[in-house]
């Protein structure tokens, strides 16, 4: 039976697919046999079987869905040669890219979990304003034009020496830093996503955090180890006390 629904992409009633607000090839599944482990906030979330394959849900038309496709495969594409480079060690990957491609990948992913209905992704508050304005990116590539310090998003290798880090996936919350500068932060498979959701100013400490990102011919993916990924650590005590509270 046809699902026929509202896609909030292109706004027009059509028959709706399930769609992975995560893509599911991030989780690493098809290479291996390995169990998700999902968090929301710092509880985990139990992974039963429907989720074996990621968190989805039936959100997005066949034609919106094969859009934001393209996104991915190419974002996943530099993801994957950047994970090869990393294996030998390296704290640094750079390659020349697309910059419109690589920023409507990591913004897709964002702008899926704010429109989605799951619980999960309750923390992903996007207001309606910057929605639209990916959304219609997201149409076109041509109308994302934005100034890069509008919504920049960091992605991070992160690597922890005593943690299984395989599968795991942290759905978007708030991360708040000790200058109270507020950001959405979403782990996936070694993978961190840090978004300001926001216009930061220039000269400010965030035009440092994000200056990399800044440069629209040169990407560079930077490699934390162990404490030196602040937000992963942040996440991570926060999870272990509440799990400590919880059991005992």
């Amino acid at each position: 039976m046809t699902n026929v629904g509202f896609c909030p992409l292109c706004r027009e009633n059509k028959a709706i697919v399930k769609s992975h607000i995560f893509p599911k090839s991030l989780l690493g599944l098809d290479r291996e046999a390995v169990v998700p482990k999902f968090f929301k906030g710092n509880r985990s979330v139990s992974a039963g079987s429907p989720r074996r394959e990621g968190v989805y849900e039936k959100l997005l038309c066949k034609g919106c869905e094969d859009k934001i496709g393209a996104f991915e495969s190419y974002g996943i594409k530099i993801l994957k040669q950047a994970e090869t480079h990393f294996c030998r060690s390296d704290d640094f990957f750079s390659i020349k890219f697309d910059y419109k491609l690589w920023r409507l990948f990591c913004l897709s992913m964002f702008w899926r979990a704010s429109v989605a209905k799951r619980v999960e992704y309750i923390e992903c508050d996007i207001p309606e304003n910057i929605l639209d304005m990916i959304r219609v990116s997201l149409l076109d590539p041509s109308a994302s034009d934005w100034p890069t310090n509008l919504y920049p998003i960091r992605v991070i290798r992160s690597e922890q020496s005593c943690i299984d880090m395989r599968g795991m996936h942290i759905f978007p919350k708030k991360y708040i830093r000790n200058d109270n500068s507020e950001f959405l932060y979403s782990f996936i498979n070694g993978w961190g996503f840090i978004c300001f959701p926001g216009l930061y100013e220039k000269k400010s400490r965030l035009e440092a955090l994000f200056s990399f990102e800044a440069r629209k011919d040169v990407l560079t993916i930077f490699k934390y180890i162990d404490k030196k990924d602040k937000f992963f650590t942040s996440f991570w005590e926060e999870y272990r006390l509440e799990y400590y509270n919880r059991n005992h």
